[in-house]
């Protein structure tokens, strides 16, 4: 799949775990790690549905310069928007990247985990 998330050092991959299907995220070049926070994000959002419904509507709603929360969480990082910048927070480092690239990375991971073979399925 290609798209702005690459050009974060991201991928999307499909790993099997115990016979299953287990739809992830990793670093392209793993001696960077360079959005590993970003890479961290994804992995830790529970579910698709929280794309939908929880980020992307704070997303566009930074985009729109209205007011958002503090932050949106997703397991250890926290994300500020604004309307043009988004800054992760990890373990005391920040990464700013433009809010746009932002949505637009959950947009496609979105699609990403809805693509056959969807997680969980047997192999």
């Amino acid at each position: 799949m290609s798209g702005i998330h690459r050009n974060y050092n991201l991928e999307f991959y499909n790993k099997v775990v115990n016979g299953c299907i287990d739809k992830d995220v990793r670093l392209i070049d793993s001696n960077s790690n360079n959005y590993i926070d970003l890479m961290y994000y994804l992995v830790q959002i529970q579910y698709l549905d929280n794309i939908y419904e929880v980020y992307l509507p704070e997303i566009n709603r930074a985009l729109a310069g209205e007011t958002v929360l503090d932050s949106i969480c997703s397991g250890t990082i926290d994300a500020s928007l604004d309307q043009v910048n988004t800054t992760l927070e990890w373990n005391g480092v920040l990464t700013v990247i433009p809010t746009n690239d932002f949505k637009s990375i959950l947009l496609e991971y979105a699609e990403f985990l809805q693509q056959p073979p969807l997680n969980g399925t047997r192999t």
